[in-house]
């Protein structure tokens, strides 16, 4: 007795549609998926806010460094100074106002009385954790 075979596919007909099974296994992969990328998604934020913190502390201090470089060597100050800028960079008055603040002190070099040294520290905020510091020489062109 011969027995005949169905074929799975018949010639013809309509395609099959997706099982449950697969269709269930396509949409776990894919919640994985956005839920690992969403997971990313602080970590890209402050990454963001770190570059930017760090690029407007160096814009800060080249700037306050650059005013300094132009002005008359014997004319800069022995104390420290302290500087208030808002979230944009520009100077404030009131510290409350501020968002960084900037602590510049100068300091005499020893091997040359035409070089001083400039150490500026950017700080976000009132917390110390986080401030930059950059160091210049400033050299007295006068002479």
């Amino acid at each position: 007795m011969k027995t005949s075979r169905i074929p799975f596919h018949r010639t013809g007909s309509k395609p099959e549609a997706f099982s449950l099974v697969e269709v269930v296994l396509a949409l776990g992969i894919f919640t994985f998926a956005v839920v690992s990328l969403l997971g990313l998604v602080p970590l890209a934020v402050s990454s963001a806010r770190s570059s930017l913190d760090m690029a407007t502390a160096v814009q800060l201090a080249d700037g306050l460094a650059s005013k300094f470089s132009q002005d008359e060597f014997s004319s800069l100050p022995v104390q420290p100074i302290n500087c208030f800028f808002d979230e944009l960079g520009k100077a404030v008055t009131d510290e409350a106002d501020a968002t960084y603040s900037a602590s510049i002190h100068f300091t005499n070099n020893s091997a040359s009385s035409n070089l001083k040294s400039v150490k500026i520290t950017v700080t976000q905020g009132k917390s110390p954790i986080g401030s930059k510091t950059f160091c210049y020489l400033l050299f007295n062109q006068g002479t």
